[in-house]
C-alpha cells in the first residue's frame, strides 16, 4: 500500500521517470475467479485452534522480517543537532526548507523523514531522540505519527508536536518560529 498526502496530488514540478522492465512475476495467488483452478482463500481463521496458532506464529514471523528488511528513512544533519525534526510527506519536504534556514540563524537541526510508516524506523528514531534529547514531530494531521515517536523512544527525548489537520499547509516560517519558541530562541 502506498500512501500519500493531498499536496503529493497537486504538485507541480519536473519529474524524472525511469524506464523499468517489467518482471514476470508468479501470480498464482492472485484471485482471478477461480476460472479452470480450485478457489484461493485467503484467511488466517481456522477453526482448528492448533492450525490457527501454526498460521498466527507464520504470519508473526512474516511481519518480523519486513520489520527488519524494509525500514526506509532518510536521515540529515543530525551529528550535533540540539534537536530532531521528524516529519514525512510534504512535511518532510518543508523540514529540509526549515533545517537550512535555521543552520543560517546559527541552531543546528537534525531530520529524520520516516519513508515508510510502517514498518517505522523505531531503533532509529529510538538512537536518534535518546542522542539529541529534543523531537519535534509536525505533521499535516492531528498527530498519528507522534503516538509512533513517543512509544519507540520510551522517555528518552523530550518531543513536541506541531500538527495542521485538514489540509492547510503549514509555511517554513511557521514551523521554524515553533522550533525556536520550543528551544527558547
Amino acid at each position: 500500500m502506498v500512501l500519500g498526502d493531498g499536496l503529493l496530488g497537486q504538485m507541480m514540478e519536473p519529474v524524472e521517470i525511469k524506464k523499468i522492465e517489467p518482471k514476470n512475476y508468479d501470480k498464482s495467488w492472485a484471485l482471478t475467479g477461480a476460472k479452470g483452478r480450485a478457489p484461493h482463500r485467503i484467511t488466517s481463521f481456522d477453526i482448528d485452534p492448533y492450525k490457527l496458532e501454526e498460521v498466527v506464529k507464520h504470519l508473526k514471523e512474516k511481519y518480523e522480517k519486513i520489520k527488519k528488511n524494509e525500514v526506509m528513512y532518510e536521515e540529515m544533519n543530525t551529528e550535533g543537532a540540539e534537536i530532531l525534526i521528524v516529519a514525512f510527506g510534504s512535511m518532510g519536504r518543508i523540514s529540509k526548507t526549515v533545517m537550512r534556514e535555521l543552520e543560517e540563524e546559527g541552531i543546528k537541526a537534525g531530520l529524520l523523514r520516516p519513508i515508510t510508516l510502517w514498518p517505522f524506523p523505531e531503533k532509529k528514531v529510538y538512537e536518534l531522540g535518546s542522542r539529541i534529547g529534543k523531537i519535534f514531530v509536525t505533521e499535516m494531521n492531528a498527530g498519528q505519527m507522534l503516538e509512533d515517536v513517543e512509544r519507540v523512544t520510551k522517555g528518552k527525548a523530550e518531543i513536541y508536536f506541531y500538527g495542521r489537520p485538514g489540509g492547510v499547509v503549514p509555511t517554513p516560517k511557521e514551523i521554524r518560529e515553533k522550533i525556536k519558541e520550543v528551544l527558547g530562541r
